[in-house]
């Protein structure tokens, strides 16, 4: 158990002057900052003692340890010591006075200063954090980066130091000298949690070149095992989707399920979906749309969106487009680009005499923008067709070119039929290889034909 105790700071006046002078220069700049760890002492020889804890989170070496023991219903000290090792779940403790038998309670005091890196820097939901967290849009990165540099340097043993620098980098952008930092600060102290956490999301969502799911995804599951909220629906997610390792459908419920009781919207979208679709759960449409419905009161687009699918479709409840429009456009007033895609859809067919082109022309327009790989599809077909527009080969072009950039392999063939062709583009023979090229190595049947003709031909 780990609680902040009032601040206190005390400068001495028995200090020498040059002592006095470099202490009160500490304290212009900090305060001091009391933590509590309590344990339980499970072995007791001498002078050597050993202190079971919950957790070993920023408990050093030299820290104080206080024994208790209760005599009449008061809790009265029996000794002290000081810690010497620290282990994942105990600590060794030196007795220095009194004594600490088997049985009696231990109060290990962390006394923590609060420097000018914590104040301007501190990272949010940071149990090590001696300081109220900085939100993002809050942080002066270059300042932060000035200051906790220093304090790196003053206290290179200091874990959270490294971490608040850490986050300074990242969110400046310099995403190697960050990952350096989070290195250096899990070294001192392997189980901080907002360290693994950042880490691990630059590891998985940072530049291409620094990327490395498996290690983000062990770092993540390290984070979420200390209870750190924010790692428990990414790690359900690389677990649902096998980023990084193994799929894993019960490991991905079971931290989804644990970051949805603690009122995370996309931990509740997806544990709605393992409810529905029997992902590591036992299948409870009841279940999940209660869940749905908890993560779109919250107004999560991805929720909102599954909560007109489910009225659309009719399940577990009786179907009811208008509903599902309901659901859907909320979704889509947000941003959400398969919500957007999905109305269109219904506008274009005209789903429960529901017809409107214009519309859906919009929709799917918009839907594109956010470079949704099927309103990209849908929409260079329609304009290749002149289904409800009229035929324009270069709009269709350009909406292929954006598919095709994105990986898709019919829409590399089709763009490299254009390009061969000079249909809505340059006629480029390079551009069409290139294109079939891609194609053929996702196994796209045309397109390693094609590319064998055009081989032999040019």
């Amino acid at each position: 158990m780990i609680r902040i105790l009032p601040s206190s700071v005390l400068c001495s006046n028995v200090l020498s002057f040059k002592a006095l002078f470099m202490f009160v220069l500490a304290c212009a700049a900090s305060t001091a900052s009391a933590v509590e760890v309590t344990g339980k002492v499970i072995g007791s020889q001498g002078e050597k003692v050993v202190v079971e804890i919950e957790t070993a989170s920023g408990i050093q070496r030299g820290d104080t340890v206080l024994f208790s023991t209760e005599v009449a219903g008061r809790k009265l000290e029996a000794g002290r010591g000081t810690v010497t090792r620290v282990g994942q779940d105990e600590v060794d403790v030196s007795l220095s006075s009194g004594r600490a038998n088997v049985g009696m309670s231990a109060r290990i005091e962390l006394q923590r200063f609060v420097h000018e890196c914590d104040t301007i820097a501190a990272i949010p939901d940071d149990l090590n954090a001696v300081a109220q967290g900085i939100y993002p849009e809050m942080l002066d990165t270059a300042r932060a980066i000035s200051v906790c540099r220093e304090a790196t340097k003053l206290y290179p043993e200091e874990a959270r130091f490294h971490a608040q620098l850490g986050r300074s980098y990242m969110q400046s952008d310099q995403m190697g000298r960050a990952i350096l930092a989070f290195e250096r600060a899990i070294d001192i102290q392997p189980d901080y949690a907002a360290a693994l956490h950042n880490l691990a999301s630059i590891l998985h969502f940072g530049p291409e070149e620094l990327r490395n799911d498996p290690r983000a995804r062990s770092y993540f599951l390290k984070a979420a095992e200390q209870g750190f909220y924010a790692s428990m629906p990414i790690i359900g997610t690389m677990c649902r989707h096998g980023i990084g390792g193994e799929i894993d459908h019960e490991v991905s419920a079971y931290w989804f399920s644990q970051a949805a009781e603690n009122d995370d919207p996309s931990a509740q979208n997806a544990l709605a979906e393992c409810y529905e679709n029997g992902w590591g759960l036992e299948k409870d449409l009841t279940s999940a749309l209660i869940w749905y419905r908890s993560s779109a009161e919250q107004k999560h687009p991805p929720a909102l969106r599954n909560m007109g699918r489910v009225f659309h479709r009719g399940i577990g409840v009786e179907r009811n487009p208008q509903r599902a429009i309901t659901w859907y456009e909320e979704a889509a007033s947000l941003g959400d680009a398969e919500a957007r895609y999905t109305l269109s859809n219904i506008f274009i067919e005209g789903i429960d005499a529901l017809r409107d082109t214009s519309k859906a022309f919009d929709l799917l327009k918009l839907s594109a923008e956010s470079e949704y790989l099927p309103a990209l599809k849908k929409l260079s077909e329609i304009y290749l067709q002149g289904t409800l527009v009229k035929r324009d080969y270069d709009q269709a072009a350009g909406y292929l070119k954006q598919a095709a950039l994105l990986g898709d392999a019919a829409a590399q063939y089709q763009f490299g039929v254009m390009a061969e062709k000079g249909q809505g583009t340059d006629r480029d023979k390079n551009l069409a290889i290139e294109m079939y090229r891609r194609a053929a190595r996702q196994d796209h049947a045309k397109a390693q034909e094609r590319l064998t003709r055009l081989k032999q031909s040019w």
